[in-house]
């Protein structure tokens, strides 16, 4: 059928026209907010790289995550901002860390709430890369044996599921052994199979606003290569991950894509730091609307095919899915 007889804008000129014909909706339910730790008592750090993003003293997490559920979300990423930092990490293994006391806090108060846990290394070493050094190199095996012990402190602090770092190979077959042997066969895998060494997410989630670069391209993938994503995730998928997430996500949209129509396992886009400082900034300067650019990037990682995604602005998108007050 042709024009004149077919007229496409028939479909788009009222409201409740275009919101019937709609074919990708995201719910409140498949958005992921991601909850920085720092030390302290009632503390509200605000993060000056994160425009309108905070971190919170561990007594403060209830009211975040308090509201957060009000407004639909029902998925936490709990991740320490800054911890105790030395060369090896060790304070990401400790039983009385930031994380673990996240996580038992958020556990006995919020028990519906679903919880991740990361297990990155990056806020507990002073060198800024996600692990153990040797040679100036990331050390993969030693690594991977603060990685699992800190999975197995996470998992008995209440963790639903912990998010593997990315950055070493093994990582999520060793976890996942690791809970299994403990007894934590409950706890879940989320595997950060797919993290681009990109200017989208330059900084990462923890180093934000410090004045030393830190290189991660030995580590983290060549945004130029979608079929070593693929193999990357494909790894992810066989050693025992329940999901998969890429980051940054919306530079990522064909691999997303891709990786949906190869691989059986749900697909998460994380938002990088670079995406939302974009948004922010341009907002501020009037250059777009905030507001609908952020619900137009939630639609077009779904439209991608993404499950669900996590966004410094989880919160702000729900009120406005929900034109919540």
């Amino acid at each position: 059928m042709h024009f004149p007889e077919y007229r496409a804008r028939r479909t788009r000129r009222k409201l409740n026209a275009r919101r019937l014909m709609r074919e990708t909706a995201i719910d409140v339910g498949q958005l992921i907010a991601p909850l920085f730790v720092v030390e302290g008592q009632n503390r509200e750090q605000p993060l000056d790289a994160l425009p309108g993003v905070s971190a919170y003293s561990v007594d403060r997490l209830v009211e975040v995550a308090a509201e957060l559920q009000r407004r639909g979300v029902g998925t936490v990423w709990l991740a320490a901002q800054v911890g105790q930092r030395d060369e090896l990490a060790r304070a990401a293994v400790d039983k009385r860390g930031l994380i673990p006391a996240a996580l038992a806090q958020l556990r006995a108060t919020a028990p519906e709430l679903v919880l991740f846990s990361d297990l990155d290394l990056t806020p507990f070493t002073t060198h800024g890369h996600p692990g153990v050094l040797r040679n100036q190199e990331l050390d993969n095996d030693a690594t991977l044996e603060l990685l699992t012990e800190a999975a197995l402190l996470h998992g008995r602090a209440g963790a639903d599921f912990v998010v593997t770092s990315g950055a070493v190979d093994g990582e999520v077959a060793l976890v996942r052994d690791a809970l299994d042997e403990e007894g934590l066969d409950d706890v879940g895998i989320i595997a950060r199979a797919v993290t681009f060494a990109s200017a989208f997410s330059a900084g990462g989630w923890h180093r934000l606003g410090e004045s030393a670069p830190v290189d991660v391209r030995g580590y983290r993938l060549d945004p130029a290569n979608a079929r070593e994503a693929l193999r990357e995730a494909s790894l992810d998928a066989d050693e025992g991950a329940d999901a998969l997430v890429v980051c940054p996500a919306l530079p990522s949209l064909d691999v997303i894509a891709m990786l949906v129509e190869e691989l059986d396992l749900p697909l998460l886009a994380a938002e990088g730091s670079g995406e939302h400082r974009l948004r922010c900034a341009a907002n501020e300067r009037g250059w777009l609307d905030g507001d609908r650019a952020l619900l137009e990037q939630l639609v077009c990682l779904k439209r991608a095919g993404a499950a669900a995604v996590a966004s410094f602005s989880a919160g702000e998108a729900a009120r406005l899915l929900t034109r919540a007050p």
